[in-house]
């Protein structure tokens, strides 16, 4: 068995390696990606060779993510339901959410937001 360097908090990318063993090409997209590799998910899928879509509406984790993912497509967004600007709620440790579910502690910001195109069902 391959040894596995694990990025993501709770072993994510392990369970994904392993569920999608045999399967030779494919591309991710990683909503609201925060950092390139601190609690990532497709860090590990990056380091070997593959790469994906990164959205990530925070300035300083898109740009930490354009210095190390030069192979990623990144994008400063928010993703919705339609074009326009989000409430966006920055609490601590990376924490993040959009109106609704913010806590006291939270900081608001409005962000850009691109619609999600594709499946509307």
């Amino acid at each position: 068995m391959e040894k596995f360097l694990s990025y993501a908090e709770r072993y994510e990318d392990w369970f994904l390696y392993y569920a999608l063993t045999g399967v030779e090409k494919g591309f991710y997209v990683d909503v609201s990606a925060n950092h390139p590799w601190d609690a990532s998910v497709t860090k590990a899928f990056y380091d070997r060779g593959r790469r994906g879509t990164n959205i990530e509406p925070l300035e300083e984790e898109y740009n930490a993510l354009c210095g190390e993912r030069v192979r990623d497509v990144n994008l400063n967004v928010g993703s919705g339901k339609e074009n326009g600007e989000i409430e966006f709620f920055i609490g601590g440790l990376g924490s993040t959410c959009v109106s609704g579910n913010a806590s006291l502690k939270s900081t608001k910001k409005i962000i850009p937001s691109k619609a999600a195109g594709g499946y509307s069902g």
